[in-house]
């Protein structure tokens, strides 16, 4: 199961607001576990009118000294302190300047071919509109590799002995590319434990009242005999097997630790009770598959990983349904994908030991 490869390489876009710690906690609690290479990234994004090419450089290469870049520098030295960084090889901080905050990200991605892009959010943007997130979005909406977003804060259960790891699975062809990431994610952590889990959006009750409410509005005869209670429970039980062959049917089933991997199946609104599982299981992640046919958009994550990601409570990550990690980064990772008229490259690395 050749998903993933360590050491793995994350990219952290930071911003100065209240959720920049929350983000580096979960970041370097994750590089730890995994061995990361972590870079650090805040963008500049230049406003003012019309320049020259050449005076529009030099402005931005200026910029990099504003009060702004000291202010993130001490911030994360800040936060770094506080933390154990033994088990990670590498962690730079890079300032970029570009007219495209998400554009930028994109293409520094692309260039360091990273592994993850760990976004952050900020408390206020916790359940309200999407334009809060736009960045975040923007970026999960064109990534050609999984997504992480961390909470603002981590939850007090968090960074404890084994890590737990959420799949959302709906059982179709989008959820592949989820659950071999999650599964070969989990592989690479020394203690973990995985819940797949697997939602029907309709209760038992639901179910047979809308039966009901259907047939009696159409010519469909309602036949006695019949309990659409027992055809709901039989196709949960076939859902339920569907499940738990689901590794044996993608050809990974021999690769998993079974003492720490276990299904899940519930029914009822599909976020809401993801959300509450992973609440229950203590969850450091919760992964789902973003849908192909959605890529480009900005809320590709979709209704249901939307909703839960706007709770906060846990880092949410989506995984691209066309993501498969190659030997091959170059085929994993399309050439093109940025507007280069929207990008300029002038950087200021740090490296912390």
């Amino acid at each position: 199961m050749a998903v993933i490869k360590v050491p793995l390489k994350m990219l952290v876009p930071i911003a100065l607001n209240d959720g920049l710690e929350g983000q580096v906690n979960y970041a370097e609690t994750l590089a730890s576990a995994l061995g990361c290479d972590v870079r650090y990234l805040h963008v500049l994004s230049p406003g003012g009118g019309s320049q020259s090419e050449s005076s529009e450089i030099d402005r931005r290469f200026a910029m990099l000294e504003n009060d702004n870049v000291h202010i993130i520098r001490e911030k994360l030295m800040e936060v770094l302190e506080k933390q154990d960084r033994s088990n990670k090889s590498i962690s730079e901080l890079i300032f970029m300047a570009g007219k495209s905050v998400p554009a930028t990200i994109l293409d520094e991605a692309r260039m360091h071919d990273a592994d993850i892009i760990l976004c952050g959010a900020a408390k206020a943007s916790v359940g309200i509109l999407p334009e809060a997130l736009s960045t975040v979005l923007s970026v999960m909406g064109k990534a050609p590799i999984p997504v992480i977003v961390a909470p603002p804060q981590k939850p007090s259960e968090f960074n404890k002995t084994k890590f737990r790891i959420v799949v959302a699975d709906d059982l179709g062809p989008d959820s592949v590319a989820a659950v071999r990431w999650a599964l070969s994610l989990a592989s690479h952590i020394m203690a973990c434990r995985v819940f797949h889990v697997h939602v029907e959006p309709l209760t038992r009750e639901v179910a047979i009242e809308t039966f009901y409410a259907t047939s009696c509005g159409s010519d469909i005869p309602i036949v006695p005999e019949f309990d659409p209670g027992v055809l709901y429970d039989q196709k949960m039980e076939a859902t339920k097997k569907n499940l738990e062959s689901r590794l044996t049917q993608l050809g990974i089933g021999g690769t998993i630790d079974k003492a720490n991997y276990e299904t899940q199946l519930f029914s009822g609104s599909v976020a809401e009770v993801i959300a509450h599982e992973s609440e229950l299981d203590f969850a450091d992640l919760i992964v789902f598959g973003r849908h192909h046919f959605i890529h480009n958009h900005p809320l590709a994550l979709g209704k249901v990983s939307y909703k839960t990601m706007l709770r906060q409570h846990y880092p949410v990550v989506v995984v691209p349904s066309t993501f498969l990690k190659s030997a091959d980064s170059s085929q994993r990772v399309p050439t093109g994908m940025i507007n280069e008229d929207e990008y300029v490259e002038s950087s200021l690395t740090i490296h912390y030991p």
